[in-house]
């Protein structure tokens, strides 16, 4: 089996598993709290159980097609770059992942701290501002950093192989 093809099968495959589980957590929430939530929840919970939705599709395409291989890429490097850092500055907070997780982090409130931390799980997206929150801390996700620079060798091969083909 071609290198390429392999990791085409990998990566898609994670990224739909990902999906999978990630669809059922947020569209859970949709549909058994929906009494509890408030109008800007449930729209919220909606948008990103629709973003799950177009990954599957986008890794179920790339995985038994052929075609559209650009933008079918280009998604899952945005998707998989938006999940790469996760911070906390200037009294916002922005963390936004779903899948597992390895971190390294640099976090300055009282001292300055390093290091690294692991999840096996974590489905989360936060985008906040508030005026109380002290401090700052930058996460780095290299699991998402993993998947975003094996999106970006497959970009690259794929244009590659286009390239041959006019070449002909």
């Amino acid at each position: 089996m071609e290198r390429g093809r392999f990791i085409y099968g990998v990566v898609t495959v994670y990224n739909i598993i990902i999906s999978i589980i990630s669809i059922w957590f947020f569209g859970s929430f949709v549909l058994l709290q929906s009494e509890k939530l408030t109008l800007g929840f449930f729209i919220i919970f909606v948008l990103v159980t629709a973003l799950f939705v177009i990954i599957l599709l986008s890794n179920y395409l790339l995985l038994f097609s052929d075609n559209n291989r650009f933008v079918l890429l280009k998604i899952n490097i945005w998707f998989a770059a938006a999940q790469i850092l996760h911070f906390k500055m200037f009294g916002v907070v922005f963390d936004f992942n779903s899948g597992p997780e390895v971190l390294f982090f640099i976090i300055k409130k009282t001292g300055w701290n390093f290091g690294f931390s692991t999840e096996v799980w974590n489905s989360v997206v936060t985008v906040f501002y508030a005026k109380r929150i002290e401090g700052f801390a930058i996460y780095v996700n290299v699991v998402s950093t993993l998947l975003m620079f094996l999106y970006i060798y497959l970009l690259k091969k794929e244009r590659l192989k286009i390239s041959a083909n006019y070449s002909k």
